[in-house]
C-alpha cells in the first residue's frame, strides 16, 4: 500500500529559542520567527491582579532574573536550594509572582542568564538582551500576530503547583483569565493549551470545549 501523504513538519520554538535568546520574552519569539518556527511554546502564570504573564516559574528564578540594580535575586538556583527553611520561605514570599502586581514585575530584568548558575551552562550561546521584561500573554499574541499576519500557532502551558496553593491561582480563576485573553485576541483556533495540573484544563473545557488541550505528565509527576 502507498504511504500517506506527507503533510509537512511543524517547528515548535520551546519558550522561544532559549539557546539563542532570553526565554519567554519578546526577543526570544522574535528569534523564533527568524528561524521559521510554526508553533510558539510559552509558559504562563497569574499576577496579583490576574494578568496572564509569561514565566516558567511561580517564584522568580534567580538564574534569569535581576532587580532594578542589575543584581541577580540570588547567587543561583543551586545556592537558593541550600537556604535555611526560613530564608527560603522569605525569598518565596518576596518573589512569588502571584503576590506581585504587573507594575512591580515590570521592574525585573530577565534578559541575561546568571553566569554562576548551572542553567547558564546549558545555553552558552544565548545572546543577552539587557532590559528585557516579562511580557503578558496578550502582548506576545499581539506581537506575533502582527509579525506573521496571524499565521503563527501557540502552545501555552499553564503553570501551577498544587502542593503550593498559596502561590498558585485557583484552576477556575486561572482558566478564566487565559480564556479571556484567547477569546478577545481571536486566537482560539490556533491554540493548544497544556498543563501538568489537569484541573486547569478541565476548567478551561468547561468554558469552551472547542479549546484544544494537552495533558502533560512525567515519570516523577505525582
Amino acid at each position: 500500500s502507498s504511504a500517506p501523504p506527507n503533510k509537512g513538519i511543524g517547528v515548535s520554538a520551546h519558550r522561544g529559542v532559549t539557546a539563542c535568546a532570553p526565554e519567554n520574552t519578546l526577543p526570544g519569539y522574535s528569534t523564533a520567527l527568524r528561524i521559521g518556527a510554526d508553533w510558539m511554546d510559552m509558559d504562563v502564570v497569574l499576577t496579583r491582579e490576574g494578568e496572564v504573564l509569561l514565566s516558567h516559574d511561580l517564584v522568580l528564578n534567580p538564574d534569569i532574573t535581576r532587580d532594578q540594580r542589575g543584581r541577580f535575586l540570588a547567587q543561583s538556583r543551586e545556592a537558593l536550594a541550600k537556604y535555611s527553611p526560613a530564608a527560603r520561605s522569605e525569598y518565596d514570599r518576596k518573589y512569588a509572582v502571584r503576590g506581585l502586581t504587573l507594575q512591580e514585575l515590570e521592574r525585573f530584568d530577565v534578559g541575561r542568564l546568571n553566569p554562576d548558575s548551572a542553567y547558564a551552562r546549558l545555553f552558552p550561546d544565548q545572546v543577552p538582551v539587557d532590559g528585557t521584561r516579562m511580557p503578558t500573554l496578550r502582548e506576545v499574541v499581539r506581537f506575533l500576530d502582527h509579525a506573521t499576519r496571524k499565521k503563527v500557532r501557540f502552545q501555552i502551558e499553564m503553570k501551577t503547583d498544587p502542593s503550593r496553593p498559596d502561590y498558585s491561582p485557583p484552576p477556575a480563576v486561572f482558566a478564566a483569565a487565559v480564556y479571556r485573553v484567547l477569546q478577545e485576541e481571536v486566537v482560539l483556533d490556533r491554540v493548544e493549551v497544556h498543563a501538568f495540573d489537569f484541573r486547569c484544563l478541565y476548567e478551561l473545557q468547561k468554558l469552551d470545549n472547542r479549546v484544544k488541550t494537552a495533558y502533560l505528565t512525567s515519570r516523577d509527576n505525582e
